[in-house]
């Protein structure tokens, strides 16, 4: 349980402090709206308040490239995707994820179908294929790899090479992220 909460204090630590928001504005390319982040933890029972967080421009995020300050979008997860945006023509579907806290190490990644955006999404796209996150999974999905495994034990997305994950569970479904 220690090593949760420690994960989880450095994380606070890195979103009061401002270095979180200046390497997502440095992710995206554009300044990071405060305002989401703010939503984002109330919803989570967090009591920041603006006043304790660096000015930032409410300008929206721009879209992010799927290069190395984002996500990869391997060409087997931008195919299954475009045969699941295939299914419901004339939808935005995309598919969403999300890092929360839990699973067998700490973290678990979340992913769902999602046909709405929301002011605060990142969106990765390639090939056809449609991704959003939020701005906190973001940080610990930069640089990793969405693919989709299609196999007789399983067919489902999955994160590999994750450079933020210091070590995952077997299922490759949640892992321990690196403390900076």
């Amino acid at each position: 349980m220690l090593p949760r909460a420690l994960q989880a204090a450095a994380l606070a630590e890195r979103i009061l402090s401002g270095s979180l928001t200046q390497t997502l504005s440095q992710a995206t390319g554009s300044n990071f709206p405060a305002g989401p982040l703010i939503r984002t933890w109330q919803r989570r029972g967090c009591s920041a308040t603006p006043s304790a967080l660096p000015a930032f421009s409410t300008a929206a995020p721009a879209a992010a490239s799927d290069d190395a300050a984002g996500l990869q979008i391997h060409s087997s997860a931008a195919a299954r995707l475009r045969e699941l945006q295939a299914e419901k023509p004339g939808s935005r579907l995309a598919l969403r994820i999300e890092v929360e806290g839990g699973g067998c190490s700490g973290f678990q990644y979340k992913f769902r179908l999602d046909e709405q955006s929301r002011e605060d999404d990142i969106v990765f796209e390639s090939e056809g294929g449609r991704v959003v996150c939020d701005a906190i999974s973001l940080e610990f999905l930069r640089g990793a790899t969405l693919e989709f495994e299609d196999s007789i034990m399983r067919a489902a997305f999955t994160i590999s090479k994750n450079p933020n994950a210091e070590a995952s569970c077997g299922c490759g479904s949640s892992f321990a992220a690196k403390m900076k």
